[in-house]
């Protein structure tokens, strides 16, 4: 069975890089805390609307397959300076419920965490 991005709320409390903005994205990067998983797959993004942008492993799926879904649906997709991917949180739950608890939980806990800057 496929860990989840976030194994519990309280990860992504604990913020290793801090919080940074970059044009109209908001980034928030979780602490290690023991994960194996690389910076850019615990990082997520968040837009003016509110909109938040997180990776494919979010969903339990790989992330070919969560492209090819959203090319296909002609989803807007956010990239890094390293070309990794981050997709929009309510079109991965939307798209993959098997995943929608933990894109819920995820969302919630980074609009917590970039709401503490206002």
């Amino acid at each position: 069975m496929r860990k989840p991005l976030i194994q519990t709320s309280d990860d992504l409390l604990d913020i290793a890089e801090g919080k940074r903005q970059e044009g109209s994205f908001r980034w928030v990067t979780t602490a290690m805390n023991g994960s194996r998983l690389p910076e850019w797959q615990r990082t997520a993004a968040m837009d003016k609307s509110g909109e938040v942008y997180i990776p494919a492993l979010a969903s339990g799926h790989s992330a070919n397959e969560v492209w090819l879904c959203a090319s296909f649906d002609g989803v807007g997709v956010l990239t890094d300076e390293k070309d990794n991917r981050y997709y929009p949180a309510s079109w991965l739950a939307a798209e993959f419920h098997a995943g929608a608890a933990t894109i819920a939980r995820i969302v919630g806990e980074v609009r917590k965490v970039l709401a503490e800057d206002h």
